[in-house]
């Protein structure tokens, strides 16, 4: 059972690094 809050940072945190992976690509 995952709480909404948890979810929500995770994609942030996923969200983040795949920006970050994009730019250092770039």
């Amino acid at each position: 059972m995952y709480s909404p809050k948890l979810c929500l940072s995770c994609n942030i945190n996923i969200s983040l690094r795949i920006s970050l992976t994009t730019l250092m690509l770039h």
